[in-house]
Parts: structure tokens; sequence; C-alpha cells
């Protein structure tokens, strides 16, 4: 059975609170991520911050007929856009587990906690499509879906 600890993220941003909601978007442009844990001054996950949270966030303008301008209210927080309750798994669950919970919950993270409530890591429905694609590029399974009724159709 496969963890979830082998295919988390290890290498976790994290952001606290009070940071500008703009700030939180840069750091996000520039790693190349789309989900930031939120933790209080302890270390404590208080929250998550996702793409989508930030979007709520962001003033557009048209500039022109191609040009928009995006700008932040400066007196915007993370706090202000967080979501919160996280949704953590240990270590240990099952990725099985993990994927149904995702996909039943609706979510596109979830944070990995060690002892203590201490982020151990973060997965996201990236981690799970790598897994995937290495389930399907290494097997010697038929991994052909056939076209007609699936079981995935309820979702």
């Amino acid at each position: 059975m496969t963890e979830a600890r082998s295919i988390m993220t290890k290498k976790i941003i994290k952001v606290k609170p009070e940071m500008p909601i703009q700030i939180a978007c840069e750091e996000m442009k520039k790693n190349g991520i789309r989900h930031l844990p939120v933790t209080d001054q302890t270390g404590k996950l208080v929250g998550i911050l996702s793409d989508r949270d930030v979007q709520r966030a962001v003033n557009v303008r048209m500039i022109n007929e191609v040009e928009l301008e995006m700008t932040f209210n400066p007196h915007d927080t993370v706090e202000n856009f967080m979501s919160w309750p996280v949704q953590t798994v240990d270590e240990k669950t099952s990725i099985a587990e993990l994927t149904k919970m995702m996909i039943d919950l609706k979510i596109s993270a979830c944070v990995v906690n060690g002892p203590n409530e201490y982020i151990k890591g973060i997965i996201t429905t990236e981690n799970l499509l790598k897994y995937l694609l290495e389930l399907i590029t290494t097997s010697d399974n038929n991994w052909a879906i056939p076209i007609g009724k699936t079981h995935w159709e309820h979702i």
C-alpha cells in the first residue's frame, strides 16, 4: 500500500496570516505553486491559501482591448482570503483513501501532518497526477479505459 509520505511535496513554503495577499501571490508565482499553508507564530496550521482564494482578492481593470491591470487592496491580508478548516492527513494515509477524500470534498490540496501538528508535507492534485502517470508508464497492465460507462461517472 502506497502512503501519502511517498508522494507528498516536502519543500513547503508557508505564509503568515498577516502577510499582504499581494506578497503571497508573488510567492506562488515565483515558486510555481498554487497552495500555501498558513501558519501562526508558533508554526501551527491555521489555514491554506489557494490560487482560487487569491483570485477573489484581485481587482481587474481593462486598460485597453488586450491589456488588463491586476491590483490588490494594500490592506488585504492572507487571513482575509485563506480557507479554513484545512484538510489534513497522517503521512501513513493510503493514496487511495487520500484520493477518495479529495474527490469527495472537492479539494485540490491536503496538508500532511506529523507529530504535534507539525507540517511534514502537502499533497496536491498535481502530486496525484504524477503518481498516476508513474503507475501508467511503469506498469505492464493495460490501462486503456473503455469508452462508455466508467466507475467515475458519479463524480
